[in-house]
């Protein structure tokens, strides 16, 4: 299965949130007992940027939201960036769900 494209932006020193539910192509993905791992990492290095929270708001219907705080996203820097979400199902397979690049907006308060 091919990886899902979507690009993010991201303010600079703001708290950011995402909704997704995860499907496939006959229907929602059930996440129980499976784990997600997402990461933001600058392109031109692969430098690992920052972790983003996943919370799992509905497993059955393959619900998440994924997260960063301020004080998180006021460390990016607006250098190209990418992002991508793993899954690790109960049997241990890993499987790259979503892929994009990472719009970081500077911010010009600090």
């Amino acid at each position: 299965m091919a990886a899902a494209n979507l690009d993010i932006t991201i303010e600079q020193g703001a708290t950011w949130n995402m909704s997704l539910k995860i499907n496939t192509c006959v229907g929602s993905y059930n996440l129980t007992d499976c784990t997600l791992r997402a990461h933001i990492r600058r392109n031109f290095d692969f430098l690992f940027l920052a972790p983003i929270t996943i919370e799992i708001l509905n497993a059955a219907i393959g619900s998440i939201k994924l997260s960063l705080t301020d004080e998180q996203t006021l460390g990016l820097d607006d250098s190209p960036a990418s992002w991508d979400l793993f899954l690790t199902t109960p049997a241990g397979d890993s499987l790259k769900l979503i892929k994009g690049a990472a719009t970081i907006i500077r911010a010009n308060t600090k």
